[in-house]
């Protein structure tokens, strides 16, 4: 009753079924029912634990009569029937047809399925027969490998070798089948009685449909097709479970024959693999044989042979010894393979145990220690790559000496043109002649025969290298894929157990351990006889090293004495500062080298050779350390590198050299114990001893912390006046608790059992402190070049200007000391925003570097880093590139870094290349433009990269938006190609002086929409650029320079014209700046109204001292002249008086006695003055 209740239930929920191809034979997976709701997953799970016992054994709900049964002939007729019905709609036509087209695909499925159920069926019977067939097989594999015929040759071995190599490859994929085929069964057993419940509930529910249709008295075309397509949908289900019943039923007989048939596969494999290594080197000793004796007849024939052809000869005997070198690579590449697929098939089984254990275990202390043992004995990745792009190379050499070989082949092609050469060589006559032809003849024969051999050779040692390379290739991928399994889980499993009483009871036992004398005296003593077994490597460090300790104070006083002359203002070179960081690096290497000397002899012959290598660890380690620090504490002395070359504060470097002083004492020992420790083999000890000394390095590292960051301190109060506005300061309620905390944080962790995780992200730590000191140094040694390159161009300009101004000077000492016109042919340099771009510009390079360095650093330690790369933005349609959020991240930063070189690397370019060379201002801003533009370009293209947009993706997009801004924005499109035309063909530059618009003016600046002219009253006028192109455009000084200056001067009449002439031409002629090519000319223009008229016309040679020379100009004609007596005409109005008024007596106009004059009219407050000029009444 449950039962009907659960398929009435279903009956409502689920719709048509959904059928899935029946699984192929030989094949790893079944066609599963996918259940549509979670709900009827539950139904069916329910249905299983009700009557899964009776399921198996129950017939089909109805057995089907023979009338019932349908064959693709049947829907056949039927859809001929519908097609040829004229009653029926089209829409019913097209549903009914549907159907019957599904029904025909259920007869199919069906089909399959009962394919599928008869094979079940036929393994299930021949069970008995397959066992005993299999165990005959097994016993009839022989024990040892055939033996290989003696008189085989090197064509028949390389075919059996190529048979055999075959079939191993064969019986390694079915032994992979047959080792996943118990969990496939184990699945399908749980999933198949599934199935069969599911499949019966739907099969009522069909079985229902079918009584429905069978009770209509007069079925119409409908009702049939719809009967048709329930009958086909029965018939597959019916298979299916049968399909499955028999498959159930197969795998329950064939239990025993499973394992027997892997074992027979495994036994065959490790036969023929000796098998394969035995005919391998056959093949390889046959090879070299033939090489050998081709090689031997080669230097018999250049022996014997005529001297006029002792060049084949030779030439014979070259190639016969390659040939033989050529077999000996093909075998040492062959072993080689072999080797690198062990490694491989090693590999991958040892990922394969270690994520089944991971797996079933879960991260335990066990599976930790199992993890990072594992990952020590990974061989380092970098090792397989540098092999494989040795084997590159390899391949690259092959592959020219073979084209190489066929070119020498084509020329063997007619061998009687080459005889004949010969012959002629020789100048042989008669039988001499003819036998000469002979044995010239047979070594060309025999060069073509060793050349034909070589490149089969050559063509074979290609493909084992190809070879090798793809394997060295899928074992560099498959190592680099477990190290980033091992690293992201090892990291945050328990090392050891938490620090406990036991653990002070080991530390003790380690303190004897590494303190015993007996051990130290017994290492010094084997020292001592490595230095006097094997003197040469003492002496080389003792002729290295003394120098460096003698010079000591030599050093400090030669440091002392470059940071004086740097410190002085007029210091502009950056060499002293490169040679007092070489002098600091060499004065600090003394003794860190000798501790990598000692650890370095320590590894080498140290005994007893557990303590030789735990003190060479520390050893190594602490020096590396001690070298940072002192470079640091070396820095900071008085008139040192920091106070003379980078002008840190100089309150805050004491303080700093007390602090890392006492790091040295307190911080090395503790870390030497740590990491000594840590290199030892029994973890009891490195876990409690070198646990504690990890601990107290880290405590007396926050401790330092704190003391020497902390706000009130010397240290950051000297600090503050310089970063008061900085990040750093606004920053510092963030990195001052982490400063100080992180160090506590790794102890805790190493105290709590943390101890492998504390370790290595101490070690990282150590090694960003590393990144952060060496982008503080390159940062100050940046903006002390940036200081000298502008302090220099400081000193330049000012020189410049003290020229200009001496000569401008000589003009006359009336000119004025700086013309209105900017100047078009010198740029100035503004030195305040090459120096602030410049700056930023350093700034954000060093954050990039930085970002990169702290990635680098720690992407190996913390997984989380690599997650982003595993969160899918989206993919490409055909799935082969994936864009993840790590590629996002890297597009964002591209475009950054695009945008900031585009607004900052002109500046740079300006201040460290265009001006030290000898290009025009113009032209070093049109590079600096096309640099600009270069890096937005190559930024977006970069971008795009990262996110996976080629061109081929999305040309179409691009054309389509290119035709739509086309139209919209056509006048932007418009200036923009015209701004790129005007930087490449300039007709227009930076500097010129143009006019545009009655505008007259200087270019200032040409950007990509518009140009800027600024005219003499400093305004900016914005010109569009297609107006450059397309417009009119009076260019002044486009390829010439020279400018002629027109001065009008009017004489009065009367005066001497010859004179006014001969001094205007000596005025003109002893001007110093005017050209005297073309000739200034002065020309009496015309006789004016009230003056003579004279025009004045001569050439500047440019635009700079244009207004000067005017000036000087007029000064020196109105002085001659006055000198000269000549009167420079007023201007002058004749009126003509046509009618007298009554009035016109008061001007005297009329016959009489003359009348008084009248009286001056006085000027009150307010009034005008007078008119500056006087006017002639006539």
């Amino acid at each position: 009753m449950g039962r009907q209740t659960l398929r009435a239930v279903e009956i409502r929920l689920r719709a048509n079924c959904e059928f899935r191809e029946p699984p192929r034979r030989g094949g790893l997976r079944h066609g599963t029912v996918r259940a549509r709701t979670p709900f009827f997953a539950c139904l069916a799970l329910l249905a299983v634990f009700v009557g899964v016992s009776t399921t198996l054994a129950d017939p089909p709900a109805t057995s089907p009569a023979p009338n019932d049964r349908v064959t693709p002939e049947t829907i056949d007729e039927q859809l001929k029937r519908i097609d040829a019905a004229e009653g029926m709609d089209d829409e019913t036509k097209t549903t009914l047809q549907k159907s019957l087209q599904q029904a025909l695909k259920d007869l199919e499925t069906a089909r399959h399925w009962a394919a599928s159920a008869e094979r079940f069926e036929r393994d299930a019977a021949t069970t008995p027969d397959d066992l005993a067939a299999t165990r005959d097989e097994l016993d009839a594999l022989p024990r040892e490998p055939a033996a290989i015929p003696a008189d085989a040759g090197l064509t028949q071995l390389e075919q059996t070798l190529s048979d055999k190599t075959a079939k191993v490859a064969a019986d390694k994929a079915q032994l992979a089948e047959l080792d996943a085929e118990p969990k496939r069964r184990v699945d399908r057993r749980a999933k198949a009685p599934k199935l069969i419940v599911a499949l019966r509930e739907r099969l009522t529910d069909v079985e229902r449909q079918l009584q429905g249709l069978a009770s209509a008295a007069n079925p119409s075309e409908v009702d049939s097709a719809r009967r048709l397509a329930l009958l086909a949908q029965r018939q597959a289900m019916e298979q299916e479970i049968l399909s499955h019943e028999k498959e159930l039923l197969a795998y329950e007989k064939r239990v025993e024959w499973l394992p027997l048939r892997r074992d027979l596969v495994a036994r065959r494999i490790a036969l023929g693999e000796r098998e394969t290594t035995l005919w391998r080197d056959a093949v390889n000793r046959r090879r070299h044989q033939e090489a050998e004796e081709q090689l031997r007849l080669a230097k018999q024939a250049e022996a014997e042979a005529h001297p006029a052809i002792a060049g084949l000869a030779e030439r014979n005997a070259q190639l016969a010894e390659r040939r033989k070198d050529v077999s000996l690579l093909i075998g040492e590449t062959t072993v080689q393979l072999d080797q690198t697929d062990r490694q491989l098939a090693t590999l991958r089984e040892q990922f394969k145990r270690i994520e089944d254990r991971v797996e079933m275990v879960g991260r335990t202390k066990t599976i930790g220690s199992l993890l990072r043992k594992e990952r020590e004995q990974i061989p380092d990745v970098r090792a397989h790559r540098q092999k494989l792009k040795h084997l590159h190379a390899l391949i690259g050499q092959c592959q020219y000496e073979r084209l190489e070989l066929e070119d020498r082949r084509s020329a063997l092609s007619n061998i009687d043109s080459e005889v004949r050469r010969h012959a002629q060589t020789a100048s042989l006559r008669g039988d001499a002649a003819a036998e000469l032809e002979n044995a010239a003849r047979r070594a060309l024969e025999t060069e073509k025969e060793y050349v034909d051999n070589l490149i089969v050779d050559l063509d074979r040692y290609h493909y084992k290298l190809l070879d090798l390379a793809a394997a060295e290739e899928q074992l560099t991928t498959q190592t680099a894929e477990f190290v980033k399994y091992i690293d992201e889980r090892v990291l945050w499993i328990h090392s050891t157990a938490p620090l406990s009483l036991a653990s002070l009871a080991h530390s003790v036992h380690a303190a004897a351990w590494l303190t015993d004398p007996e051990a130290w005296f017994q290492l010094g003593r084997s020292l001592w006889e490595d230095m006097k077994s094997q003197p040469i490597p003492g002496i080389l460090a003792f002729l290295i090293l003394a120098p460096l300790v003698w010079n000591q104070r030599r050093l400090r006083r030669k440091t002392t004495e470059i940071g004086t002359t740097a410190a002085r203002t007029n210091c502009c070179g950056i060499l002293p500062t490169v040679e007092a960081l070489f002098l600091l690096v060499l004065l600090c290497a003394a003794v860190p080298a000798m501790l990598w000397y000692v650890s370095w002899r320590l590894l080498a012959a140290g005994s007893p050779a557990d303590l030789a290598e735990a003190v060479a660890a520390g050893l190594t380690y602490s020096a590396s350390i001690y070298l940072i620090l002192d470079l640091v504490q070396q820095m900071c002395r008085r008139d040192g590198l920091a106070q003379s070359h980078f002008d840190w504060p100089e309150a805050a470097l004491k303080p700093l050299r007390k602090y890392i002083q006492i790091a040295k004492v307190s911080v090395l020992p503790s870390v030497f114990i740590a990491v000594s420790m840590a290199a030892r083999a029994n973890n009891s000890l490195a876990d409690s001893l070198g646990r504690f000394g990890f601990i107290a390095a880290m405590a007396f590292c926050s401790l330092l912390a704190q003391r020497a960051m902390r706000y009130h301190g010397p240290l950051y109060q000297a600090m503050l006046p310089v970063c008061h506005d900085g990040i750093l300061n606004r920053l510092r309620l963030l990195w001052y608790p982490v400063a100080v905390l992180m160090p506590l944080v790794l102890a805790a962790l190493a105290a709590t059992g943390y101890y492998y995780t504390a370790f290595q992200l101490a070690g990282r730590l150590v090694a960003s402190a590393y990144v952060l000191l060496g982008l503080v140094v390159v940062r100050s040694l940046l903006l002390r070049w940036i200081l000298v390159n502008r302090r220099k161009l400081a000193i330049e300009q000012a020189r410049q200007r003290r020229a200009a101004a001496q000569a401008e000077g000589k003009l006359t000492e009336e000119t004025p000391t700086a013309s209105d016109i900017p100047t078009p042919t010198e740029q100035t340099l503004d030195l305040a925003t090459i120096n602030f771009q410049t700056r930023r510009l350093v700034k954000y390079s060093l954050t990039v570097a930085g970002t990169i360095g702290f990635w680098v650093v720690w992407v190996d330690v913390l997984p989380a880093l690599r997650i982003f790369d595993r969160i899918t933005l989206w993919q490409s349609a055909d799935h082969s590139r994936v864009t993840s959020l790590a590629d996002a991240f890297l597009a964002i930063l591209a475009f950054a870094t695009a945008m900031v070189a585009a607004r900052n690397l002109p500046a740079l370019l300006e201040l460290a290349v265009l001006q030290r060379s000898k290009l025009d201002p113009s032209l070093r801003y049109t590079v600096a433009a096309i640099m600009r533009y270069a890096s937005i370009v190559i930024g977006l293209l970069v971008g795009c990269h990262f996110l996976g947009l080629r061109w081929g993706t999305v040309q179409w997009l691009v054309a389509a938006i290119s035709v739509g801004l086309g139209f919209g924005l056509q006048e932007i499109f418009s200036n923009f190609v015209s701004g790129i035309i005007i930087l490449f063909e300039r007709p227009v530059r930076v500097g010129d002086v143009v006019t545009v618009d009655d505008i007259t003016g200087v270019i200032s600046r040409i950007r990509m929409r518009a140009t800027t002219i600024t005219n003499w009253d400093r305004k900016e006028f914005i010109v569009p650029n297609r107006e450059f192109i397309t417009g009119r455009l009076l260019n002044w000084t486009l390829s010439d320079q020279v400018n002629r200056i027109t001065i009008n001067v009017g004489i009065a009449y009367g005066s001497d014209t010859q004179l006014a002439t001969e001094i205007l031409t000596r005025i003109v002629r002893e001007q110093p700046l005017i050209l005297t090519e073309p000739p200034p000319r002065v020309t009496f223009e015309a006789f004016g109204q009230s003056s003579l008229d004279y025009v004045v016309r001569c050439f500047l040679p440019d635009m700079e001292n244009r207004l000067a020379v005017i000036h000087d100009l007029h000064m020196s004609i109105d002085r001659e002249f006055r000198a000269a007596g000549i009167e420079i005409a007023f201007p002058q109005q004749n009126i003509h008086i046509r009618s007298i008024p009554a009035e016109a007596g008061l001007l005297g106009m009329r016959s009489g006695p003359r009348p008084e004059p009248l009286p001056t009219p006085k000027l009150r407050a307010g009034d005008d003055d007078p008119p500056a000029r006087s006017r002639q009444v006539a």
